[in-house]
């Protein structure tokens, strides 16, 4: 059998077991500390580096875990990226200048007449929606790869996931940039609440909930829905009907600059003029200021105080602390945390007034987060891609234009911004681990295991033919300890760099973090 489909094989086989094939306990003695510590990396980043590995060697276990909890977001990215990142224009326009030039050119396209000019300027509007969405993408896989900050950037993702936007309905893709770089990114290790608050106001989600259409008189309960099933109480936390429609008019008035708002506001008119924050915009004329009533408590100030009010009730309840937890948990482990566990996370969680930082310490402490880092966390799709070019980085250039890993990524049904429901993508490996998507793995670790235009990397390496095999002084010194003895025997038989590197992303224990 072809060494690549006999790594596979066994592949597919740890995955329909959830087991490694590999029993790790039986390393030599003096590979445990090794083991451990890669273990730990690659659990809670986008995989294992040399220079990250290199750091948590150096500082230590609890200090660089320290460090991770509580990092200094002030992240120097390679040259070469920052230069690629500051030559996106749309995420380097402010989003006002943005949505102002998109809703400009779409209201002389509504002036044109019927026929293929107007189809064609309308095929390039929506052209200019996705590409800030790719853009936005681009910088937060760039962040994912290079930034020292892998917990934060883990964190991110899981952010963005758990208030997951489609960037094709409406305007959302224009407006993703800030929902990534200005509310999510610098909270995503701090408190739950100031993080749902620059969520809940995000123009992206205010548009792809479709809050713009909920005002008074006229209400919309699609976001206050989803703020309760799937951002804070969960689809089991305790509220009703009454308390969904109670919250869509909390919501009333909050909406984005567009003219949709503008038009309803027109028909609503009122003494007070509208707030602005930028591309977020409050009208207090299409807002139902009455007092209101939420989860049995009682919310008695109007617009962004009221607004705020509920948000405090919404945060405070003991099911967001479970959900929360026990959400956060099932992204870290690879089975359903128990719950013992998830009970013990969400007194942390309340107690700490929702320190994200605080709950993810006392999981990483918990004898069942420690005990997994034996077993391996199957890795969906996007950690594979990003992971594998992780690995390279000691052995490749900085990584500028991401956007080839952005196509491979849509390819493996795990696009950036692209889950059409907002239930986000699915974080257990029954969803990931079918006989096709790991089909389609082994095609991905050849294209992987290639540095060239077909490779990963693009056109990065400038046309260079040759892989930079992995199979260098790192894996032999440290990276070898997570790999078994079949994998091993196999990357001995490899003739080449790119059989090689081939070999190892197709493993086995490579598909587990």
């Amino acid at each position: 059998m072809n060494p690549a489909r006999r790594l596979f094989t066994l592949a597919l086989a740890s995955a329909w077991t959830a087991k490694l094939p590999v029993a790790w306990a039986t390393q030599a003695n003096d590979a445990s500390s090794l083991k451990s510590d890669l273990s730990l990396l690659n659990r809670i980043s986008w995989g294992i580096s040399k220079d990250d590995f290199q750091r948590l060697r150096a500082e230590g276990r609890d200090a660089f875990l320290a460090r991770q909890l509580k990092p200094d977001l002030r992240v120097s990215l390679p040259e070469a990226s920052r230069r690629h990142l500051a030559s996106l224009e749309l995420i380097n326009r402010p989003a006002e200048q943005r949505l102002a030039g998109y809703l400009e050119r779409e209201a002389r396209m509504q002036k044109m007449p019927r026929g293929e000019k107007r189809m064609a300027e309308g095929r390039r509007l929506r052209q200019e929606v996705l590409r800030a969405a790719d853009q936005s993408a681009q910088r937060a896989v760039i962040y994912a790869i290079h930034s020292p900050n892998q917990l934060n950037e883990a964190m991110t993702w899981f952010w963005l996931n758990h208030f997951s936007v489609y960037r094709s309905v409406r305007l959302t893709g224009l407006l993703v940039p800030e929902l990534e770089a200005a509310a999510i990114r610098p909270r995503a290790l701090g408190r739950f609440q100031d993080l749902l608050t620059a969520v809940v106001y995000s123009p992206a989600m205010l548009s792809y909930l479709d809050n713009v259409r909920n005002y008074r008189g006229s209400s919309n309960e699609n976001y206050a829905r989803e703020l309760m099933e799937l951002h804070t109480l969960g689809v089991d936390g305790g509220y009703t009907q009454k308390d969904v429609q109670e919250l869509a008019r909390v919501l009333t008035g909050f909406t984005i600059d567009d003219p949709v708002s503008r038009k309803a506001a027109e028909r609503n008119p009122g003494s007070r003029p509208p707030v602005k924050n930028g591309v977020q915009v409050f009208y207090p004329s299409l807002h139902d200021d009455a007092p209101k009533k939420l989860l049995g408590k009682e919310i008695r100030q109007a617009g962004p105080e009221g607004l705020t009010e509920a948000l405090d009730i919404l945060c405070g309840h003991p099911a967001t602390a479970t959900f929360i937890s026990r959400k956060m948990a099932t992204y870290f482990l690879p089975t359903t945390p128990s719950d013992s566990l998830t009970d013990k996370l969400a007194r942390r969680f309340a107690q700490s007034g929702g320190d994200i930082a605080q709950v993810l310490g006392a999981l990483f402490d918990s004898e069942e987060f420690q005990l997994s880092l034996a077993q391996g966390k199957f890795k969906d799709p996007v950690h594979y891609v990003l992971s594998a070019v992780r690995l390279r980085m000691h052995a490749a250039p900085a990584i500028q234009d991401a956007e080839p890993i952005l196509r491979v990524l849509v390819q493996a049904n795990q696009g950036y911004y692209g889950r059409p429901t907002p239930d986000g993508y699915p974080l257990m490996q029954a969803e990931w681990s079918g006989s096709g998507q790991m089909a389609a793995r082994l095609q991905l670790a050849r294209s992987l295991a290639m540095d060239g235009p077909q490779g990963i990397y693009g056109d990065t390496l400038e046309g260079k033919q040759q892989p930079i095999s992995l199979n260098d002084a790192f894996f032999k010194d440290s990276l070898h300890v997570l790999f078994g003895s079949k994998t091993l025997d196999v990357l001995k038989g490899a003739k080449t760099a790119r059989e090689w590197n081939t070999y190892l992303l197709a493993s086995p224990e490579f598909m587990y973090r």
